[in-house]
């Protein structure tokens, strides 16, 4: 027996109220979880840094550290042709950075220096969770009176963009009395890591809850012994073309291998004891890949190669993360390391003053397309001995 139109029509009208309904709480409920999802996240990630930094940094370096704020989304970076992430102008209590890119060093420049030296590299270098005062470049300055070592690393920069940017710092104020290349494992780093997801515009409760239940892990790049092979390649010619490109500016430079997680003698017991098994994995694969790239940056026997991976003593731990940030005794050691190569080679040379690119006396710099194109060059770096290829 048919219902009549309008008791048809009431049941539409039910069903169609029903669903509305359903709609209508659904969205309060994801609307909830949205808030309630950022609120988590935003607790957590700086629940984990906080961990992180207060078991590697010990008690001592709290205060200092409690200072030191890092906003949620990194700092503020700009990009150049052949150079990635310049550290834009950046003020805080513990963390500064001009706006040619240089962090300082903690202290202020009351005299005239008596050598001007060039820190690159990536965040390591720059000085990643610590303050000015214990970064890299300020503790070599203590450890060399009267020489200035300008921090002009970057975050995420490998070798290739260290050279474009001690390009374009030559041509802006000519060359200093020495340069650190101090990057030489982050592009090995970023060939052998998975690329991380790309971050949505907001956290969404339902983005994540599909993250976890589709998603996999990434396999490591660097599983296969063709792809380990690709990966060291690449960093290894990028090193040979810093080489070339060095040499031809004549000014004394090094190639410092800083130290690594993933080097054989590093203490990451407390950064192993809090990660997961993927993470495990990937640091085992890690140590095979560095080692076989330490071997053949050995080989290559570069005069200008300082090698620091043993430079930490495997008694203690001075690694803040598996990112190969250092705490501020970690910076310490490395600079007290570079000093005893540095202050021996710069002493016997004469000081010399960076130039305004407008004076007269501004010397036509080195291009880096013309270092490549360059024949047999002269190593200029006391006191090593000098190979010619």
């Amino acid at each position: 027996m048919a219902h009549p139109p309008s008791q048809e029509n009431s049941m539409l009208r039910r069903v169609l109220i029903g669903l509305f309904q359903i709609t209508i709480v659904v969205c309060l409920i994801d609307g909830f979880l949205d808030i309630s999802y950022s609120v988590v996240q935003h607790a957590k990630f700086h629940l984990r840094e906080k961990i992180t930094d207060l078991s590697a940094a010990g008690g001592s370096d709290r205060e200092s550290r409690a200072a030191l704020r890092i906003p949620m989304d990194g700092l503020p970076v700009k990009n150049l042709p052949g150079i990635r992430n310049i550290l834009k102008e950046y003020k805080s209590p513990a963390l500064n950075v001009d706006a040619n890119g240089r962090r300082e060093n903690g202290r202020p420049y009351t005299s005239q220096p008596g050598h001007i030296g060039f820190l690159l590299g990536s965040s390591t270098a720059f000085g990643y969770k610590v303050s000015d005062n214990q970064t890299i470049s300020a503790q070599l300055e203590s450890a060399m009176p009267d020489t200035h070592v300008y921090n002009y690393a970057g975050l995420g920069q490998p070798t290739s963009d260290n050279l474009m940017r001690w390009q374009d710092l030559q041509n802006k104020h000519s060359n200093p009395d020495f340069v650190i290349l101090a990057g030489l494992t982050y592009q090995l780093y970023i060939d052998c890591t998975p690329s991380p997801p790309i971050k949505q515009g907001r956290s969404n409760i339902f983005f994540h809850l599909a993250k976890i239940t589709t998603s996999t892990t990434p396999e490591p790049a660097c599983q296969s012994s063709d792809n380990i092979e690709l990966a060291i390649s690449n960093s290894i010619m990028s090193i040979q073309n810093a080489v070339a490109f060095g040499r031809n500016t004549g000014v004394p430079f090094y190639l410092v291998y800083l130290p690594t997680p993933f080097d054989e003698n590093s203490n990451i017991n407390h950064l192993i004891e809090n990660a997961n098994e993927d993470a495990k994995k990937r640091v085992l694969n890690l140590q095979k890949v560095y080692s076989r790239y330490h071997q053949e940056l050995t080989k290559l026997n570069i005069p200008e190669f300082v090698d620091l991976s043993r430079a930490l003593p495997a008694d203690k731990t001075y690694f803040l993360d598996f990112g190969g940030h250092l705490t501020k005794d970690g910076n310490a050691i490395v600079a007290q390391a570079l000093a005893q190569y540095i202050q021996p080679a710069i002493s016997s040379r004469p000081p010399q003053r960076l130039q305004d690119p407008s004076s007269s006396d501004h010397r036509a710099p080195v291009s880096y397309i013309s270092s490549l194109r360059a024949g047999s060059v002269e190593c200029v770096q006391p006191p090593h001995d000098c190979l010619h290829h």
